[in-house]
């Protein structure tokens, strides 16, 4: 019997795998932006306040930091910080909406030659500090103890700085359905974003996938990516994770540049893994710290229409840190 569940484990988690690529062939195809930002909520980690039977705010906060990328003739370093508020709000046994503001800046500096990237400025930074702002609503339907609808709708601006919002803004949403099992939890619909550039809509399929081996381990997706967290005493838990990312921005425009990136964007693509621990200090108090590297990180260039006009790859490996803060009142 022992070997028959071991054997039904195995299976469930090459179908995980076999889903994430998928998923990442899809997206990629299309837009993966649209898993990595706005319409994934429903379909990750934080989705579990979702499932909350009471009124229950939470505050997130972070910060990641990369040490000197190099890029060229260039040495990039990048500090993301940013928060989220998000409020359960069960509106009946069956039904729940999770409200959410959240923000992050991105503060770049650059040592070396500041033209290593052509963003169509004749002086100065390349581009300055970046910036996300997004209003989202997730929400679940509780059809049966084990199936359940889960959608999500999303206003975002990512722009940078001193680049107008309504410029780099964007409407996004997600539907799908959920279903549940005592040591494993699968999730599949579909995410739908309006582009920045072009007056169309990218549509991309959305996964997410937990499962627990055991009483102390756990599986998941984590956006583009996986994570295996480990309980190894009370209240810490050790992580190792890895995945992509990818984000666009509108940039500012460029009055005396070239005439195709006056309202261009920036497009930043990375590859990261590392390790981590969490530790849960209480039941409203829960901080992480991970540190990993940067295996790949890319900056493209994008003119007003959609075409490639610059692209950086950074050529080593850099390292990275990052913190992490939740309250959970």
């Amino acid at each position: 019997m022992e070997s028959m569940e071991w054997a039904r484990s195995a299976r469930w988690a090459a179908a995980t795998g076999v889903a994430v690529l998928i998923c990442a062939a899809g997206s990629s195809a299309a837009d993966n932006e649209v898993v990595e930002t706005t319409t994934g909520s429903v379909f990750e980690r934080g989705a579990d306040l979702l499932r909350s039977n009471k009124v229950r705010p939470r505050l997130d906060f972070s910060s990641r930091g990369m040490i000197e990328g190099d890029f060229g003739d260039a040495d990039v370093s990048w500090v993301r910080s940013g928060g989220a508020m998000s409020i359960a709000v069960p509106l009946s046994e069956k039904f729940a909406l999770v409200p959410r503001i959240s923000g992050q800046s991105v503060n770049w500096s650059f040592d070396g030659d500041n033209r290593f990237l052509d963003t169509g400025k004749t002086s100065g930074r390349p581009f300055d500090d970046l910036i996300q702002l997004a209003i989202r609503v997730d929400g679940r339907y509780k059809v049966n103890e084990r199936w359940a609808a889960v959608g999500s709708v999303s206003l975002a601006s990512s722009i940078e700085d001193g680049a107008d919002l309504d410029d780099g803004s964007r409407w996004g949403g997600s539907l799908g359905a959920a279903y549940t099992r005592e040591n494993y939890r699968v999730m599949l619909g579909v995410g739908l974003r309006e582009k920045m550039i072009r007056n169309s809509i990218s549509v991309a399929p959305i996964f997410y996938g937990m499962w627990r081996p055991n009483e102390w381990l756990r599986i998941e997706t984590e956006g583009m990516g996986l994570r295996a967290t480990a309980r190894v005493a009370h209240g810490w838990r050790l992580f190792t994770f890895g995945g992509v990312s990818s984000e666009r921005y509108r940039l500012d425009d460029r009055k005396d540049g070239p005439n195709g990136v006056r309202a261009g964007t920036l497009r930043d693509r990375r590859i990261r893994a590392g390790v981590g621990a969490q530790w849960r200090a209480s039941e409203m108090f829960r901080f992480e710290f991970d540190a990993g590297a940067i295996a790949w990180q890319q900056l493209r260039v994008h003119t007003q229409d959609n075409d490639e006009f610059d692209t950086e790859t950074m050529d080593d490996p850099a390292a990275f840190l990052s913190l992490r803060a939740q309250v959970r009142f």
